[in-house]
């Protein structure tokens, strides 16, 4: 048995550390200054929590149980990722209901795959003197981090009915840095 069984790779390894470096918006900034005791006391607990996860190279929990902080007026896009992988090939799934391959982008960018759109949507209606406009506008990024055997030229996406699902073949081997020395007993000191 292989340890490294044992300690699944972390997809989500390089979105959580991008989410660290994001400036803080701020009507967050505001949101906090006005929230109340409780709410401060929260914000800084879950602060802690995902600060000591992070130091175990885990996820935070409120976004294992999806647990988006409303109290602060977030309203973030972030689509379920599901990511499961066999002996031959790693898959990710990703729901995106509404959204068209004219406004998707799959890249990757050395050993990470980057997912993201933006949506704009626009609906007039004109009847019995009554006008009106709504537009909704969205945008979402997931960023994951790609395992070392993945084949990386051979990564393939569909996008049908409103599921992303992206293939990459595993490679048989993951090159290594290590190799064994031969040690010669003949040499004299």
């Amino acid at each position: 048995m292989t340890v490294s069984k044992l300690n699944p790779w972390n997809w989500f390894k390089k979105e959580s550390e991008q989410e660290k470096t994001l400036p803080v918006k701020q009507t967050e900034r505001e949101a906090r200054a006005y929230a109340s005791p409780l709410d401060q006391f929260h914000t800084e607990f879950d602060r802690m929590v995902d600060s000591m996860f992070s130091g175990f190279g885990l996820p935070s929990p409120r976004r294992m149980f999806d647990m988006a902080e409303p109290r602060l007026g977030k309203s973030v896009i972030k689509p379920k990722v599901d990511v499961y992988g066999t002996d031959k090939e790693y898959v990710i799934e990703a729901d995106l209901p509404g959204i068209e391959e004219k406004d998707l982008s799959v890249e990757l960018k050395d050993n990470v795959l980057i997912l993201s759109a933006e949506k704009k949507h626009e609906e007039k209606t004109e009847d019995k003197g009554y006008y009106r406009v709504e537009r909704s506008y969205g945008s979402f990024r997931r960023v994951l981090n790609v395992p070392e055997d993945a084949d990386r030229d051979n990564i393939n996406a569909k996008l049908k009915k409103g599921v992303l699902c992206i293939t990459m073949p595993r490679t048989k081997t993951i090159a290594s840095n290590s190799r064994k020395i031969a040690i010669d007993s003949s040499a004299s000191t």
